[in-house]
């Protein structure tokens, strides 16, 4: 009865109420209608319980010795965590956002259902990271070990496919097409000059000679210290994938670096090289493995849940839905294991809002254990802070606090990782940079630009301190270096706190601002196992001794209907803190900025996406002037 939209007595007390006015034929109509309707759902929802337990037990049956071949694809961007979605989004209401959590559970479902004999991947251009695809290629090596052949299928690879294609059994090419193998390439793009056009000047100051998150704003290429760490870090990178694609494909290092050196290859020439094992048009791709596997059922939307559409054929349909939001939601007593997601950039209102799930998580006897995915270059160091606090409470509660590093945790990531009883990396996740940067924003040379002068009028030696309209001078710039290793201070205590003897050697040696791959990392002591999500979730269960259990994802996925049921039940909210917004986007609209975005998304969707990012830490930087944020590489 809990799914439907009126239970039995609502219906009844609402027929008698109508019929009792018998003059107003028109109600009594309506009245019949709705007690008709009313007795249409009862009739549907049993006969859709009967279909369904049908379903499920006779099911097994019928598909028992069938072929199923699940397909993935690859050609999207896979975020840790549901994003915010779209009006289309939310109107679809599709369950199936492409969360990387999502992907690797229908890759470990594959490997597991007796009836998928093999598997297929696509991917002209992969949506995901280094070490995100680093943990798929693992789950694919469990998919091999359990028996089921891979195939990936491409009609060109380039260096961001070819490491994950390479994993797989079979690499099927586009006769037409190339594999672009030229080895790893990093970017760092620097905006000073582009704040020299906009009359902005970036005032930073930065705690750790390695702290380099600072530099795109006021340098035009890259320190001395930073270009040290990048060229260790791409050196580490590059020989782990060069091994791991030498190992894969049979091949020795040096051959594997000889064929990057070749740079470029057509169809033909990369199966003569051992880069793909054959050629094949799709239609004959597909055809070949119908015939070596029976006409087995291909499968795109394997493991998803079904899509519920929306349905408003009518002004009942209306009354239904808004009877069923408006309902208190289901107690659901069931343990869990709480997936927090922390992705993107620090701010403000982020910290505050996973401050409240994390305390509210504690207390919630049903949660057992949490899992922190971290997938974030970091950002305020006051949010970090406010994060980190909260976690601090969770294990008061006695319940295990597992941390899964995903492509990035670094500077705040990492800060709000060290409480963590095991902290998970993948070799390839970018950590470390425990350092602070920070200043202020100069705007005078925009003033001047527009025609604006001004004057000021003070009491005290440094009552303009923050202003905007000139830098700091020698004796601000103490006073701020102080405070800034006060915070420094602290974010090296949190270490200290949360991982003990575990950190190798000086603290401060590996500090500075110096950025780490997850393989490198462990050497050191910042993380303790090199491993993926999964790897993290499997030890939150054990560390809480859970038999039966469900992963409960935060931030949950927003459909239409779950923002109608939040605004429609309007929960307490006994917090009173708001995170401040910057007033910078309007002035970058204003100077067309966001426009060069958009068109650079068509042109180069790598440089569209490192400026998206420049405006965010730029904001983030106006904003709080304390940050704790590492540098962005782009590969």
């Amino acid at each position: 009865a809990r799914y439907l939209p009126v239970d039995l007595s609502q219906t009844k007390e609402f027929g008698k109420s109508l019929l009792f006015n018998k003059k107003k034929s028109k109600i009594m109509n309506y009245s019949r209608m709705v007690c008709k309707r009313q007795m249409n759902i009862i009739k549907g929802s049993i006969m859709k319980s009967l279909k369904l337990f049908a379903l499920l037990l006779f099911t097994p049956l019928f598909l028992q010795g069938k072929d199923i071949i699940p397909v993935f694809q690859l050609d999207h961007i896979f975020s840790e965590g549901h994003h915010e979605p779209s009006l289309q989004d939310l109107m679809a209401n599709d369950p199936n956002q492409k969360t990387f959590m999502a992907l690797i559970n229908r890759v470990r479902r594959a490997s597991k259902d007796a009836n998928v004999k093999a598997c297929v991947f696509y991917g002209d251009a992969v949506g995901l990271g280094l070490a995100q695809m680093r943990e798929l290629s693992d789950h694919i090596d469990q998919l091999k070990k359990a028996g089921k052949k891979t195939f990936y299928y491409s009609r060109n690879i380039s260096k961001a496919n070819i490491f994950l294609a390479a994993k797989t059994d079979k690499i099927v090419l586009f006769p037409e097409g190339e594999v672009l193998f030229n080895g790893m390439h990093m970017q760092n793009m620097y905006f000073k000059n582009l704040l020299d056009k906009l009359g902005l000047q970036a005032n930073v100051i930065h705690i750790g000679d390695f702290k380099s998150a600072g530099e795109p704003f006021y340098l035009t290429g890259p320190s001395k210290e930073s270009k040290e760490q990048s060229l260790a870090l791409l050196n580490d990178i590059n020989n782990r994938l060069i091994e791991s694609v030498a190992s894969s494909r049979k091949m020795s290092v040096d051959k594997v670096r000889q064929l990057i050196d070749r740079a470029l290859f057509s169809a033909k020439e990369a199966k003569e090289a051992g880069l793909v094992d054959s050629l094949a048009y799709h239609k004959d791709f597909l055809d070949s493995i119908k015939e070596q596997y029976n006409n087995a059922q291909f499968k795109t939307a394997y493991g998803q849940p079904q899509k519920g559409k929306l349905q408003l054929n009518s002004i009942l349909d209306i009354f239904a839905m808004v009877n069923q939001l408006s309902a208190a939601p289901a107690v659901d007593l069931m343990d869990k294991v709480s997936l927090t997601v922390l992705e993107g950039t620090i701010q403000g209102q982020m910290g505050e809002d996973l401050r409240r799930h994390i305390l509210k998580q504690a207390k919630d006897k049903s949660v057992k254990a949490m899992v922190l995915r971290i997938n974030s270059p970091g950002g305020s160091a006051q949010a970090s802070e406010v994060i980190c606090q909260a976690i601090i409470e969770f294990k008061k509660a006695g319940k295990p606090f597992i941390v899964s590093m995903g492509n990035v945790a670094a500077s705040g990531g990492y800060y709000v990782a060290a409480p963590g009883d095991t902290i998970f990396a993948e070799d390839l996740t970018i950590t470390g940079s425990i350092g602070v940067v920070g200043g202020k924003l100069v705007i005078n040379g925009l003033l001047d630009k527009m025609g604006i002068t001004t004057h000021d009028y003070k009491k005290g030696k440094h009552a303009d301190i923050m202003t905007t309209l000139r830098a700091f001078n020698p004796a601000e710039e103490k006073i701020l270096k102080a405070a800034f290793n006060r915070v420094y201070a602290t974010f090296k205590r949190r270490i200290t706190e949360g991982r003990g003897e575990k950190i190798k050697g000086n603290l401060e040696d590996l500090a500075g601002g110096r950025v780490y791959t997850g393989a490198q990392a462990l050497k050191i002591g910042l993380v303790d196992q090199i491993g993926g999500l999964r790897d993290a979730i499997n030890l939150a269960v054990k560390n809480a001794t859970l038999k039966r259990y469900k992963i409960v994802m935060y931030p949950k996925q927003v459909t239409l209907s779950s923002m109608l049921s939040k605004e429609l039940q309007q929960p307490k909210n006994n917090e009173f803190l708001v995170a401040p917004k910057s007033q910078l986007s309007s002035l970058l609209e204003k100077k067309g900025l966001f426009q060069k975005i958009d068109l650079l998304r068509n042109i180069s969707p790598e440089l569209s996406l490192n400026l998206q990012r420049f405006v965010e830490q730029l904001e983030l930087f106006s904003n709080e002037g304390v940050l704790l944020i590492g540098p962005t590489y782009n590969y």
